[in-house]
């Protein structure tokens, strides 16, 4: 799995800055749905002072694929925009973390884009994450 960063301006700092209360938390969030051969979704979770997030694939059937995960948003710190992509394979049945950043920060609102392509098929997860922790 090859996977790439890209961070700007102020917010170098940024890939370990993100103001989340997870009480405002998970607005606006899609994936596929279970009947769908390929499904994705975006995990949420707070450990004191930082946020995880982590891009999750689900399949039926052993996939090999590719996918892209993009972080970007802002707060008092600054700007961040961050991208993660790579390649995956993940057996049948199974769920396979593909990316993941933590990050912290006083507050900012943030969104989180997964796009998963496999044979021929792609999914996209959005969620948007708000507040300050």
């Amino acid at each position: 799995m090859t996977r790439t960063s890209k961070h700007r301006g102020a917010a170098r700092f940024a890939v370990a800055v993100l103001g989340v209360g997870l009480a405002g938390t998970a607005i606006a969030a899609t994936q596929g749905t279970a009947a769908e051969p390929i499904q994705c979704e975006i995990h949420v979770a707070e450990h004191g002072g930082t946020v995880d997030l982590e891009a999750m694939v689900r399949v039926t059937a052993t996939t090999d694929g590719t996918y892209e995960f993009t972080i970007s948003g802002g707060g008092a710190d600054g700007n961040s925009d961050i991208a993660q992509s790579g390649e995956f394979s993940v057996a049948a049945g199974n769920e396979s973390a593909v990316g993941s950043v933590t990050l912290t920060s006083t507050g900012g609102t943030y969104v989180a884009k997964l796009l998963v392509t496999a044979a021929g098929r792609t999914s996209h997860c959005t969620k948007r994450i708000v507040g300050s922790l």
